[in-house]
């Protein structure tokens, strides 16, 4: 830029980004643009802002012409692949990320951001070397040495154990954050390990430290899930059907987190006429749009609500997935949509809804052995979690009785790995989905994987998983009793 007023106010910009003032970020950015309308740097600047307003596609185009402006500008082609990635074209990122490490190879984090995408896609060869990369550039970098970790278990003779044992060494004086990370990733190499013992006590330790520096209001989540149960009963259900959006398209998989429902997503996904959606938060989203314009709280917004409030919010729901609503069928796999069961049986009556269930203590350990970052605060103290499942399990309980089995189909972990052909078809015929042996390939499916499963979605079945909280039934008391309350 050479135009003094232009600078001073993509400065402007830049400080009101840093404090998210993006309307008047965006503001400053059309006046340096209409001084210097060749700016890479300003064009760049509007994509920041579209990305943190949650506008990716938005963001996308902004790089891409950031770039027509500037092609050798590293931190926009690493900045595309953010942006393209969360627009859910992995693909696109994946492109976009080696081509900033090309331009800058010692560009550490495209290199960390390239390894990730590559984990999502199962190709954890390359995933590892891109890894590897990164921490080559920034030893010091704790998640992404964890990382390293998630494309291939640690083995006794694993040469990357080196570098876990100098973070080991030098865990007190980490950071807050990085300790956190430093600790989860101590518990998976041990467990990778086999050494219980100490995988249990740096499980602890990490989980604690975590759960030291997050909010968590347990009341007021306990109590979301007694007004969802005391709202859905019976005769509201009755009294409101025969409304909402018609589609057929959406298939629910829904049950807590680490129960197996990235499992069930990857044997639809495998359908030819499926198409996988992941985690999506567009009923989240379209329920909290809802809420606002009734000046309420979910559940308590649909009271009083007609055939016609139904109706826009199945639509709404079908407008915010986009592209995926194009497809004849799709998965949702947001395993908290348990919490809207009755209302997506109202707002969309034709989508079938798939509860995954597996034994809760399987299922808590297994969600207490994840660092899931912001999310689930409920997961980092064995007690709270015990709560949470028992809450859970009672609204699940509420969910069986007063949704048909037209809508509702329950499927057990267990069963799954049991006889994974049985239960593929009890899934298609649940869907009205004719019978394809490529379902039991699963595993050979090629699709993004975002979740803790992303490897052993990637496997073929296997058992190992089953009663794998036995083994540690002295270390979990407090589960236990929080469970049986």
């Amino acid at each position: 830029m050479k135009n003094k007023d232009a600078i001073a106010q993509y400065n402007r910009a830049v400080e009101l980004i840093a404090q998210q003032r993006y309307g008047e970020a965006l503001v400053a950015l059309a006046a340096v643009i209409r001084m210097e309308p060749h700016s890479a740097d300003a064009i760049y600047a509007v994509g920041t802002i579209f990305y943190g307003q949650g506008r990716y596609a938005e963001a996308v185009g902004a790089y891409e012409a950031a770039l027509a402006e500037r092609p050798g500008f590293a931190e926009a082609h690493n900045n595309l692949g953010v942006a393209a990635r969360a627009n859910g074209d992995t693909e696109r990122a994946v492109v976009a990320y080696e081509r900033a490490t090309q331009l800058r190879p010692g560009y550490a984090d495209a290199f960390a951001n390239l390894g990730t995408v590559l984990t999502e896609l199962g190709e954890f060869s390359r995933a590892e070397r891109a890894f590897d990369r990164a921490f080559q550039l920034d030893p010091t970098n704790v998640k992404v040495l964890k990382a390293r970790f998630e494309t291939r278990a640690a083995a006794p003779d694993d040469p990357r154990l080196r570098d876990v044992e100098s973070v080991a060494m030098r865990i007190e004086s980490l950071a807050p954050v990085d300790r956190v990370e430093a600790e989860f990733l101590l518990a998976k190499v041990y467990s990778d390990l086999e050494q219980r013992d100490e995988a249990f006590a740096h499980l602890v330790r990490a989980n604690t430290a975590h759960r030291a520096l997050i909010e968590y209001d347990e009341p007021a989540m306990l109590g979301l899930f007694a007004r969802v149960k005391a709202l859905f009963g019976p005769g509201f259900l009755r009294e409101n059907a025969g409304g909402g959006a018609r589609s057929e398209g959406p298939i629910f998989i829904i049950g807590m987190p680490r129960s197996g429902t990235t499992l069930i997503e990857q044997i639809f996904a495998s359908h030819p006429r499926v198409r996988a959606g992941g985690e999506l938060k567009a009923i989240y989203e379209t329920v909290t749009e809802f809420a606002q314009t009734r000046d309420a709280h979910f559940p308590e917004m649909l009271a009083g609500c007609t055939p016609q409030d139904l109706r826009r919010l199945g639509e709404r729901y079908l407008e915010r997935v986009g592209w995926l609503a194009e497809a004849e069928r799709f998965t949702d796999k947001m395993p908290t949509n348990f919490l809207y069961a009755g209302l997506i049986a109202l707002a969309l009556p034709n989508a079938k809804i798939v509860h995954v269930m597996r034994d809760p203590v399987d299922t808590c350990l297994s969600c207490y052995e994840r660092h899931f970052n912001e999310a689930l605060p409920y997961a980092y103290d064995l007690v709270e979690l015990g709560r949470y499942y028992r809450a859970y399990a009672d609204l699940s309980a509420h969910w069986r009785e007063v949704l048909t089995p037209e809508t509702l189909l329950e499927v057990r972990y267990e069963d799954v790995v049991a006889d994974v052909e049985a239960q593929a078809r009890r899934l298609l015929d649940h869907t009205g989905l004719e019978w394809d042996a490529s379902v039991l390939e699963f595993h050979r499916t090629r699709r993004t994987v975002r979740t803790a499963s992303v490897q052993q979605v990637r496997t073929p079945l296997y058992a190992s998983a089953v009663g794998r909280a036995r083994g540690y039934a002295d270390k979990l008391q407090p589960l236990l009793e929080a469970l049986a309350e």
